[in-house]
């Protein structure tokens, strides 16, 4: 450590500087990790003050809140429990690596759960490229349970084993792209908040990668909005729950560019 006065090298635990004469604050000496409740302040550190206390992190805290309610996902409701917390701590003057740290985990979360659904589909997919046959003796029996034997017929008539085929390989296809989205979208979204929240509880001031976190967030948002689209007059609460999950996204694309770029 080093005094804060003249600069000099000081062993940890010292009260008074050898070169200066000062008493020391030991506090503020101290590590990062036994005392938390004084952040080391760095212009990363008000950055990151200034964007979760903003009018923009607000309103996004209000987006996601409301995608929660219709969505009801649970890493849905984690992350606003989270943002809402780091947005309080950040009205009171606090940039809260912990929080941070969480809103990480629970992105990290989604990441993990992603590849678990996917993994699952892509699974399913190729049953249906493989073994026809078993698939469609199957879907067949399950036609005849629901009273649609004649449906099964039908299908038959049209050569259900290249229909099998057909949709295998298309359901394969969006599983890819599918995995795409998660490799490279998440991940950098993830890397971004597990960089910011280690530097910010390090004091470190090292440079983030927002430009790809950033990027993606609007590919989500764009993507999210043409769902909630799609989604207009049919299903209302899939449109409110969709449209609040894509503006979240743009909103978060905004705060990124604006605070950490």
């Amino acid at each position: 450590m080093n005094c804060k006065y003249c600069g000099s090298q000081l062993p940890y635990g010292a009260k008074f500087c050898s070169d200066c004469g000062h008493k020391t604050d030991e506090r503020e000496y101290l590590p990062t990790a036994a005392y938390d409740s004084q952040p080391i302040v760095t212009p990363l550190y008000q950055k990151t003050l200034s964007a979760i206390g903003s009018g923009m992190f607000l309103a996004a805290c209000i987006l996601v809140s409301v995608g929660t309610l219709f969505t009801f996902s649970v890493i849905h409701i984690l992350l606003t429990i989270f943002m809402w917390l780091l947005y309080s701590q950040g009205r009171k003057g606090v940039a809260d690596a912990r929080h941070l740290r969480c809103i990480s985990g629970t992105i990290f979360a989604q990441y993990v759960i992603r590849y678990v659904i996917l993994g699952c589909c892509a699974l399913i997919s190729l049953l249906f490229i493989a073994y026809p046959t078993v698939i469609n003796s199957t879907f067949l029996k399950i036609l005849e349970t629901f009273g649609a034997a004649n449906l099964g017929d039908a299908l038959i008539q049209y050569n259900v084993l290249v229909l099998s085929w057909v949709v295998g390989i298309i359901f394969l296809l969006i599983v890819v792209v599918e995995f795409v989205f998660n490799i490279c979208g998440y991940r950098k979204i993830h890397l971004f908040f597990k960089t910011l929240h280690t530097n910010v509880a390090s004091g470190c001031d090292a440079e983030l990668p927002v430009s790809g976190a950033a990027a993606w967030m609007m590919v989500f948002g764009i993507f999210a909005g043409i769902g909630a689209l799609s989604s207009l007059g049919e299903n209302l609460w899939g449109f409110i729950g969709s449209g609040s999950i894509s503006a979240a996204f743009i909103i978060g694309n905004r705060i990124l560019v604006k605070y950490f770029k």
